[in-house]
């Protein structure tokens, strides 16, 4: 599986809004997840990942920037439920397998603390603003796309790990599962 980063494909603008880019990343992101659903087999343990990644997109849509300070951390905790549990059916699996997810998840944890840091800076620096007209530099707005394309390649890494364990493990069979007629 190929990771594609949507949030390489953006237009720059010179002046852009944190609603602005928001609305745009969001987006990219929404599609990225799609796209990466698409790829995985249909079980309950995909859906409900894949429907924790959707449900904190809509909300980040829906935070107002006074609130926006403590979402990172919810969505952070979200994520990582989902994480958690995707990587909880491989707890029997090899130490290579469990170690590679234990990283993934905190590369995940990572990018998003990354996220709410680059938006304190911003709003650091826009006291004061009414919310609509609170802008980007040209320089955060690399930073934020940056950061989304890491999130997006361990995601990608973690969604494919998942599956290579799995589809490995289903075709591994062992004396105890050869059912004699």
């Amino acid at each position: 599986m190929e990771h594609v980063s949507s949030a390489t494909t953006a237009t720059t603008t010179s002046s852009t809004t944190v609603a602005e880019l928001e609305a745009e990343t969001s987006k990219e992101v929404m599609e990225f997840i799609m796209k990466l659903e698409k790829k995985c087999p249909p079980k309950e343990e995909y859906k409900s990942f894949f429907e924790k990644l959707k449900a904190t997109m809509v909300a980040s849509a829906k935070v107002t920037q006074e609130k926006k300070k403590g979402f990172f951390s919810t969505a952070a905790g979200k994520i990582s439920d989902a994480v958690s549990f995707i990587g909880s059916k491989f707890t029997g699996k090899s130490p290579e397998v469990k170690k590679s997810m234990e990283t993934y998840q905190q590369e995940v944890a990572k990018s998003l603390q990354e996220l709410e840091a680059i938006h304190k800076k911003i709003i650091e620096a826009n006291q004061g603003k009414v919310e609509g007209s609170v802008a980007v530099t040209a320089e955060q707005k690399t930073e934020i796309k940056q950061t989304i394309t890491r999130w997006e390649t361990v995601t990608t890494q973690f969604v494919e790990t998942a599956i290579q364990t799995e589809a490995a493990s289903n075709t591994t069979v062992g004396v105890d599962k050869v059912k004699l007629p």
